[in-house]
């Protein structure tokens, strides 16, 4: 009969820890999205369309070769 308390006790506790980590991971998901919004209302976002993607590709296109040649010329091999 103990056997039989101690299966359920432990079975209750595993359900418990799953109930709480399921609301765990909404609140989560909540201050993720409360995140997100906030940064869109203070404008820490950027749009790009078909004018600003090409600028947006040559800046990182830029810093992309600007970064090579830093670890190039760290290692001494200028290839």
């Amino acid at each position: 009969m103990c056997t039989k308390v101690r299966r359920a006790f432990v079975g209750e506790a595993v359900q418990r820890l799953i109930e709480e980590e399921r609301e765990e991971d909404a609140h989560l998901d909540e201050i993720r999205a409360q995140v997100d919004a906030a940064e869109i209302d203070r404008g820490e976002y950027v749009e790009n369309d078909e004018n600003t993607i090409v600028e947006l590709a040559r800046d990182t296109h830029e810093r992309g070769l600007k970064k090579l040649d830093a670890q190039r010329a760290k290692t001494g091999n200028g290839e």
